[in-house]
């Protein structure tokens, strides 16, 4: 009778879980709950097996077992029904979230005040990275439940993405520019913006690297082109190589050449001007000869001879 009632209780929680009976109880208490029918069962196959023979207990043991495996699977119906509940509420949310993200996406790429890009490019990078981390849910009582992929909010987060991505583009084009590093003259690295070359020295080779941030490059910026300039910045032409890049010179000797180096990205972004005032000095002047030097002494011996006469 005992155990027969149990069944019935137990399949009248099954029924009621259909109903969202128990979905407000977090998984603890209805575990606790289940667990108190069994533990009934087993108290009293504890007084049977003590007064009754061996086939009663092989009886009583099996419907012990029976229930043990029922409970097991009201608890994986029970989590099934809850996940699937607040995977419906989750989805909902979800694309809710994903419109108002998209709509802030687009403000963003209006902005141009680096201060206000800044702040409100951080506060949506939070926001997109909890959304992504959108395959699971912790419920109201606490339970965390792992939620199927939804195939519509799938494709909805694609396009999220791409849209983010144009908006990364445009806080990196806002707020970085490219750099040039180790700059080069003749192989010999130089640091102040003056330089002079060796006498005798009219070829000259500048070379250097140019250079984004990490996080630009990730995000789609890159060097586009280097210049240089030989007039001060007037007027400009381009160096040979990107990231890397070269090009030559002739000073003339005597002359001082206003040089000025620039690169650009391909988000429109200038570096800071490289200026180096480049000067090749004159050749070292020829002395006068031997024989020149002898005729003047000549000279002056023979006017001292005239002298003492």
């Amino acid at each position: 009778r005992l155990l027969g009632e149990s069944r019935t209780r137990f399949q009248k929680i099954s029924g009621e879980i259909d109903k969202d009976v128990y979905l407000n109880m977090d998984a603890g208490k209805f575990e606790e709950l289940l667990n108190r029918e069994r533990k009934q069962i087993e108290e009293y196959a504890t007084k049977v097996f003590l007064v009754h023979t061996e086939g009663v207990k092989d009886k009583v043991e099996k419907a012990v077992n029976s229930l043990t495996n029922s409970e097991r699977e009201l608890l994986k119906k029970f989590a099934a029904r809850k996940s699937s509940k607040y995977e419906g509420e989750y989805n909902r949310k979800l694309v809710q979230q994903i419109r108002e993200l998209a709509q802030k996406i687009d403000a963003l790429t209006k902005i141009t005040a680096k201060k206000e890009l800044t702040k409100t490019y951080q506060a949506l990078q939070r926001e997109i990275r909890a959304i992504r981390r959108g395959n699971t849910v912790r419920t109201k009582t606490g339970d965390t439940l792992v939620l199927k992929r939804n195939p519509a909010n799938e494709a909805a987060l694609k396009k999220l993405a791409d849209k983010w991505q144009q908006a990364r583009f445009h806080y990196y084009k806002a707020t970085t520019r490219p750099a040039l590093n180790k700059i080069k003259i003749n192989g010999v690295e130089v640091s102040g913006n003056q330089y002079s070359l060796p006498a005798g020295k009219t070829g000259v080779e500048i070379s250097g690297e140019s250079v984004v941030s990490y996080a630009a490059s990730r995000n789609g910026i890159k060097v586009e082109r280097v210049e240089f300039s030989v007039d001060g910045g007037k007027s400009f032409q381009g160096a040979t190589g990107k990231e890397t890049w070269s090009f030559k010179l002739t000073v003339k000797p005597g002359l001082q050449l206003a040089l000025v180096i620039r690169s650009f990205d391909n988000a429109g972004s200038v570096s800071e001007l490289v200026k180096i005032a480049l000067s090749a000095p004159l050749p070292p002047k020829k002395t006068e000869d031997g024989a020149g030097k002898n005729q003047k002494n000549t000279g002056a011996s023979e006017s001292g001879k005239t002298d003492s006469k």
